[in-house]
């Protein structure tokens, strides 16, 4: 009887302790498959994170002090015409030129030592020996620590570079324009020496290409009875500001004569700091008038409205220049901003989280509760969500997989649960031939575009239409807001009000596209963005 109350009493407990055990033990297992499962999306995040910055309009490098490169982005890569593995790892210096590696020790020395953005220009090469010529700008990572690493912003300034070393060489800071003026144009050095002489001057005295006459003293082309005029009205300009106007015999490529009027004037470019005096010279051709006449007061008024132009060129120019450095320093910004907002967000989300999770699977393996199990699942599952949320926000996959108009409608039906507006995409399948680089430029375009419709324009309804012509994708962005006086957007576009214009418009230049706005106020806006419908060469490849 006794032993009848034992099996009685004991035996269903066991059993039911051991199925339990069992169901705990089997959502144990789930459990830490969901976990494995988020930290494999954790770690296709940082891998995300690590090419986060390969999409900006410059090379990005990250440094450790002894000047050793540790990342790279994919505009770098590009300018370097390497792979990531022939740069990480590397010695800077390594790609200066020889001549240069002084100035970037004392320039790594001065970043190191003033904690404060320094910039600089070197001659650098790239790693199968092609020279080209760069523009460093380079600080303390902000989130180094001890150790100080070193972000690095490289802009390839070789055409800028090659076209001023020509016109200093030259003594003419504004080649191409001067090649496009009506009349014949010299220009020569204070020692007689040619240095530009245009397409009509050439033509005028027979000779084919620039080259036969540039380094050539001008009394050369002069008939040798009037060369003591000559030398002497050179003379009188180089010492006296004014403008001289005298008559001569030139000599023809065949050995003619032209009788020709010259006015010639000194040229005082802003930009020109070498202390060598130039002087433009203008050719009249007078060999078939009888009486040869000359209305000096007309040249000379030509003269100062062409020097006028000159210096209007070089404003220009340096205004163009000021917003190219305010873009890079805003990029460098936005970039680091961007880089804290998602470290915070892992770090005060995801790994807060992740550690709760792990506390709650301790707890649950050493009490069994199925309470604690399931509390654990749907936390899990919860994070799961956010980090999906958190890369659709870094690098959304179905702007890869589907292509741009299929981002474009997943971004469109985001954006109309947030905001009561009327959202129509319209798409042509061409885009899916796009590269990354450029899918990527528009989509991020696009959803500046959005962002400024929702700050600024009161739009009820917003059209995107995208399609191809001829070699181009162009897609039209049109809402019905409030608009806005495009002259005067235009005019401070590099401004932060208006930076995210002037980002659009400089990273579709970057890839040989182009940005139209049409807009007044109370009519709303059209944004028309162009890019051409050609490959890139993808990361790692040459």
């Amino acid at each position: 009887m006794d032993d009848q109350q034992s099996i009685g009493h004991d035996g269903p407990p066991d059993r039911f302790t051991d199925d339990h055990k069992k169901d705990a033990q089997a959502q144990l297992e789930r459990s830490e498959y969901y976990l494995r499962q988020k930290q494999k999306e954790v770690d296709q995040i940082k891998i995300r994170l690590m090419y986060l910055n390969d999409f900006s309009p410059v090379g990005l490098l990250t440094m450790d002090s002894a000047g050793v490169i540790r990342d790279v982005n994919l505009r770098a890569l590009d300018l370097f015409d390497a792979v990531r593995d022939e740069l990480v790892g590397l010695s800077f210096a390594q790609l200066v030129q020889h001549n240069s590696r002084k100035r970037f020790q004392e320039h790594l020395q001065a970043v190191l030592y003033d904690e404060k953005l320094k910039t600089c220009q070197l001659e650098l090469h790239r790693p199968h020996s092609q020279v080209f010529f760069a523009h460093l700008s380079t600080q303390i990572s902000p989130d180094s620590g001890d150790k100080k690493f070193l972000q690095t912003v490289i802009v390839d300034v070789t055409d800028e570079w090659i076209k001023n070393e020509h016109l200093r060489q030259t003594g003419n800071h504004y080649h191409t324009w001067l090649k496009q003026l009506p009349q014949p144009v010299v220009v020569i050095d204070q020692e007689g020496i040619i240095r530009f002489a245009s397409d009509r001057t050439l033509s005028l005295l027979g000779y084919p290409s620039e080259q036969e006459v540039l380094g050539k003293k001008v009394l050369g082309f002069v008939k040798h009875d009037d060369r003591q005029q000559a030398v002497k009205e050179i003379t009188r300009l180089s010492q006296h500001d004014t403008v001289v106007d005298f008559r001569i015999n030139l000599i023809h490529q065949n050995g003619s004569f032209l009788w020709a009027d010259l006015i010639a004037g000194k040229i005082e470019p802003q930009e020109n700091n070498s202390g060598i005096a130039y002087f433009a010279i203008i050719v009249r051709n007078l060999s078939d008038k009888k009486e040869p006449q000359q209305d000096l007061q007309s040249l000379t008024h030509e003269l100062k409205t062409t020097n006028q132009e000159l210096q209007k060129k070089v404003l220009e120019r340096k205004v163009y220049q000021n917003k190219l450095s305010s873009l890079v320093m805003q990029m460098a910004d936005l970039e680091d901003q961007e880089r804290r907002r998602i470290a915070t967000g892992l770090h005060d989300h995801v790994c807060q989280q992740l550690l709760l999770i792990n506390l709650e699977l301790k707890k649950a393996r050493n009490s069994a509760s199925t309470d604690v199990l399931d509390h654990i699942i749907v936390k899990n599952e919860a994070l799961i969500q956010d980090v999906r949320d958190w890369t659709f926000e870094l690098s959304p996959p179905v702007l890869y997989e589907l292509g741009l108009v299929a981002a474009l409608q997943w971004y469109a039906e985001k954006i109309g649960k947030e905001y009561p507006m009327k959202i129509l995409i319209e798409g042509d399948e061409t885009e899916r031939s796009l590269d990354d680089i450029t899918r990527n430029i528009l989509f991020q375009s696009v959803r500046e575009l959005f962002n400024n419709v929702v700050k600024h324009a009161q739009a009820s309804e917003v059209n995107v239409r995208v399609f191809k012509k001829e070699s181009f994708l162009s897609l039209e962005f049109k809402d019905n807001g409030v608009g806005f006086d495009t002259k005067t957007v235009f005019a401070q576009m590099s401004k932060t009000d208006h930076f995210g214009l002037f980002n659009i418009r400089e990273r579709l230049h970057y890839i040989g596209g182009s940005f139209t706005a049409i807009s007044n106020p109370d009519n709303g806006t059209i944004i028309l963005l162009k890019a051409p419908l050609r490959h890139h060469h993808r990361r790692g490849t040459k």
